[in-house]
């Protein structure tokens, strides 16, 4: 509670899902093994009647049936330590929230890694290929641009990876009961991971920002077109598709300016530039739907993000 009433920033973490989704033993163990980890004081112990697994950013660790001192478990996590300092964890099975996930957290039913065990030779290489583009791209991003890196960091604290044959297109999402978690893909250009990173942290900000109450009058039922889908999506779809862009937009451009850009990026930058203008004359139009919130919200991120890149 205290470390709530501090809005402590250990606690915007995936793990916090025990207090928010479908509630299991595991997902509390994870909790109160990382709010140990994290406080530092003894919280006392737990008693597990079958095997559990606990889980750190530098690893987990597989419990037998029997009584832990929590903080005892938090030095165990603690000390795996990480030979490279990463943008955010990876976490290929998942084991940060658990499985199963709840029901509309994704779509696809065999969407991770965990689905897929065993592994054959040909999906291990895959996977250990895309955990290393994701922290080379990761290392790329806080060599050049130190200050996003940053704010990716307070953003997203978990990619949960994407089981990719190639055959489709980049995909990535967050959900708002999962806090700091984003599902993703790893196999493409260093360019488009970092991208969906933005996106995605995008959204964890604006969810953020929700907690504060609705961005859009709840009595407001419209639908509109979205830059970013074919269908027709509420208002608060059209707000993260701007928040997003706006984000996205500023990333490319200083990304392009500290490594350089050809033709095809700057096409992609102006690309994206579109879609957020599209999203936000929407927006501007409809700005009698939104709450002071949102209003807010919309003011501030085009004075601080649209403005930084026009």
């Amino acid at each position: 509670m205290a470390a709530a009433a501090a809005e402590a920033s250990w606690l915007y973490h995936p793990v916090a899902c025990a207090v928010m989704a479908r509630p299991t033993i595991g997902r509390d163990l994870r909790l109160a093994v990382w709010a140990a980890a994290n406080v530092g004081d003894d919280l006392g112990e737990v008693t597990l009647e079958a095997p559990e697994w606990i889980w750190g950013s530098g690893g987990g660790a597989s419990l037998e049936p029997g009584r832990y001192a929590l903080c005892s478990l938090a030095e165990q996590i603690c000390a795996q330590p990480e030979e490279i300092e990463h943008l955010v964890a990876l976490d290929p099975w998942c084991d940060s929230v658990g499985l199963p996930l709840d029901e509309g957290m994704v779509d696809t039913p065999e969407w991770g890694w965990p689905h897929r065990q065993p592994l054959n030779a040909e999906d291990e290489q895959r996977l250990r290929r895309g955990l290393v583009s994701f922290m080379e791209a990761g290392a790329r991003l806080s060599r050049h641009l130190p200050a996003c890196a940053d704010w990716v960091r307070q953003s997203t604290k978990v990619v949960v990876p994407l089981y990719s044959n190639g055959a489709h297109r980049f995909r990535s999402g967050s959900c708002a009961s999962l806090p700091g978690l984003v599902f993703s893909d790893l196999e493409g250009p260093h360019e488009q991971i970092l991208e969906t990173l933005v996106h995605e942290s995008a959204h964890h900000w604006l969810v953020i920002a929700e907690a504060e109450g609705p961005l859009v009058d709840p009595s407001h039922h419209a639908s509109y077109a979205s830059p970013l889908r074919q269908d027709l999506r509420p208002l608060r779809g059209i707000f993260l598709a701007f928040h997003a862009c706006a984000f996205m937009t500023a990333f490319y451009q200083d990304w392009f300016l500290a490594l350089g850009a050809g033709e095809k990026q700057r096409q992609l930058q102006t690309q994206t530039r579109a879609l957020r203008d599209d999203a936000y004359a929407t927006l501007h139009r409809a700005r009698s739907a939104l709450t002071d919130l949102g209003r807010d919200l919309l003011d501030t991120t085009t004075a601080r993000v649209v403005a930084y890149v026009d």
